[in-house]
């Protein structure tokens, strides 16, 4: 099994948020389809940018194939100006109190013949908690940077939409995935 978790350094940095305003959800590049490969999230005292990078895997038996994860890190303030002047700003639930930050872990399994042949364990989303309502980051797909916004009254997994994979289930080959959702705000520390 190989995973694409978030790190420890990451999850720190997610918790951080935990306590503060949101004021928005937004990018350079951020249509409003609110489809992008970098998205800053602002509040009310700090700024964190998330983006999708990808990483060729090993699968075994001579095989790779492309698998992504979330980068989290700091926002310059060259970059906050640009997304400030350009508008690419989504406001909604502005200056509710985030109350948790949630990963959307995937368990990816690949089995042929009743032979598991590869595991992947990856964070395929992340949502912010809020007084009103959630906001959700995901992966559009399994092997791909783009990461997409939807704002969800509910945190339900049957809301949240699946990443495409490229995979599809055969007589021989069955592609099983399980969606599991993990609070950094009640796990601090243990995860």
């Amino acid at each position: 099994m190989f995973n694409k978790k978030i790190t420890q350094e990451a999850k720190a940095r997610l918790r951080s948020l935990i306590g503060q305003e949101f004021n928005f959800v937004g990018g350079v590049n951020l249509p409003d389809y609110l489809v992008s490969d970098s998205l800053i999230v602002e509040t009310s005292s700090t700024s964190v940018s998330i983006y999708g990078d990808i990483e060729d895997q090993a699968l075994g038996q001579g095989s790779s194939d492309d698998f992504a994860f979330f980068v989290i890190g700091n926002v310059g303030d060259e970059e906050l100006e640009t997304i400030h002047k350009s508008g690419n700003m989504y406001l909604l639930d502005k200056r509710s109190r985030i109350t948790d930050i949630f990963v959307i872990r995937d368990l990816v399994s690949v089995v042929s013949e009743n032979v598991t042949k590869w595991q992947l364990e990856w964070d395929s989303a992340l949502v912010i908690g809020l007084e009103t309502g959630f906001v959700a980051i995901s992966f559009l797909s399994l092997g791909a940077e783009a990461l997409r916004v939807d704002f969800l009254d509910d945190l339900e997994l049957e809301q949240l939409p699946l990443p495409s994979s490229g995979y599809e289930n055969s007589l021989l080959k069955q592609y099983i995935s399980r969606r599991e959702i993990v609070s950094l705000g009640k796990v601090r520390g243990q995860e």
